[in-house]
């Protein structure tokens, strides 16, 4: 929660008499718990993404390997090592993201909710005209009249708006990236 008003901060480089864009970021929050706000979500995302991450890889590149190995092309040198490697993360990765692809949409509409607003280039607009008049995430939120939602709510709401493929929006991006 911290990285993204850091990110978005307008305000120029500090100096010596002007804190850090860390600290004002921090200054945001009145409470601790706001610190937190979608890190169920994040941790939704996050932990079933790695779990199926690293065994596929480590498979993958065993599968590599082995095959490699049987058609009597396996030479074990330093760059094919590293191209096996490439292929078995990339590909790991990419299976992995697309299949927690709704979680991470899930994800993200939490942390937009404060501002209510669709997108995040508006949410975050919303956001820093909120931090110009010193006004709180919470603040900010009751006055849209938004609430906290759980996950399942959210989920719920996209399937009624946009189906599975709502879900699943933004999929490819994230297994290329």
């Amino acid at each position: 929660m911290i990285r993204r008003p850091a990110q978005t901060s307008t305000s120029k480089a500090a100096t010596v008499f002007q804190p850090s864009v860390t600290i004002q970021a921090l200054k945001q929050f009145q409470r601790p718990s706001q610190l937190f706000r979608g890190y169920t979500a994040l941790a939704a995302r996050n932990l079933p993404f790695t779990a199926m991450q690293f065994p596929m890889f480590e498979h993958m590149k065993e599968a590599i390997k082995t095959y490699r190995q049987q058609k009597g092309t396996f030479t074990g040198g330093l760059g094919e090592t590293a191209v096996t490697t490439a292929v078995s993360a990339g590909s790991a990765g990419s299976i992995a993201a697309l299949l927690t692809t709704p979680v991470d949409v899930v994800k993200t509409r939490i942390m937009l909710s404060a501002t209510a607003e669709k997108s995040e280039k508006d949410a975050m607009k919303e956001v820093e005209n909120a931090r110009r008049q010193g006004q709180s995430l919470d603040k900010l939120a009751s006055s849209k009249g938004v609430t906290k939602k759980s996950g399942f709510t959210v989920a719920r709401e996209v399937m009624n708006e946009s189906g599975v493929k709502g879900l699943f929006r933004g999929a490819t991006l994230r297994a290329a990236w």
